[in-house]
Order: structure tokens, then C-alpha cells, then sequence
């Protein structure tokens, strides 16, 4: 499973590093439709690889990961501080069309990994 690459911004609530409590925010949009063809979804998306590092398991180092392009979705926000539900598919965005970086799930500390599905 793979999750989209978002950037974080930590904030420690209480307590003194090494043993604080922490929050962690997205500091880049997560908010995005993939534009990905169902019938061929190989085409739409392309897998890199590189070295399998020490912490092979964090986002600076995954050693998988796979791009696509979408575009942002107005008005999907986050709700109680997480993402709302995934508006439904197909939808149209005039937003620009980006790359994105996907990796896998257990290589990030935020997480989405719904997408909704842009309209051809």
C-alpha cells in the first residue's frame, strides 16, 4: 500500500525531548485526485527504486516509490484533524496537474492513501 509523500511539521505538547509528546501536522498539501486510468493503471504510474538504507523505514528513506500526477481538490479539508471523507469519483479540478510521490505506508508518519480519481 502506498500513501502520498506529505511534509511534516512537528510540535511538541509537553514533557522534554527525548521523552515528549508530539503532535505532527501535514506541512504540504495532501488534498489531491490522481489521475490514473483504470483500465490501465500501469500507465499511469511509474515505480523507482534505490538503495535499501539503515531506516529503510521513514520518508527520506524509503527505498520504493511510485509517482503519478494529479491535481489538487478544492474544498476537501481536514475534519477534526484529519482528512475528511474521500469526495467521489470521477471529479473535474482546474487546479495545475502535478507529480506526486507516493510511498509505502509504513514509511510515513502521516498517512492518506484515498484518493478519489480524476474525470478523463
Amino acid at each position: 500500500m502506498y500513501g502520498l509523500k506529505i511534509a511534516e511539521q512537528w510540535q511538541m505538547l509537553r514533557g522534554a525531548p527525548p521523552h515528549a509528546d508530539w503532535e505532527v501536522y501535514p506541512a504540504s498539501p495532501w488534498n489531491y485526485a490522481l489521475a490514473i486510468d483504470v483500465g490501465a493503471p500501469e500507465q499511469s504510474i511509474r515505480f523507482e527504486t534505490g538503495p535499501v538504507t539503515e531506516q529503510p523505514f521513514s520518508p527520506t528513506h524509503a527505498p520504493v516509490s511510485a509517482r503519478v500526477k494529479g491535481r489538487r481538490v478544492a474544498g476537501w479539508d481536514l475534519e477534526q484533524n484529519a482528512a475528511a471523507p474521500v469526495p467521489p469519483s470521477p471529479l473535474s479540478s482546474e487546479e495545475p496537474l502535478e507529480e506526486l510521490t507516493l510511498l509505502p505506508y509504513g514509511s510515513m508518519n502521516l498517512r492518506i492513501a484515498e484518493f478519489p480519481i480524476l474525470a478523463r
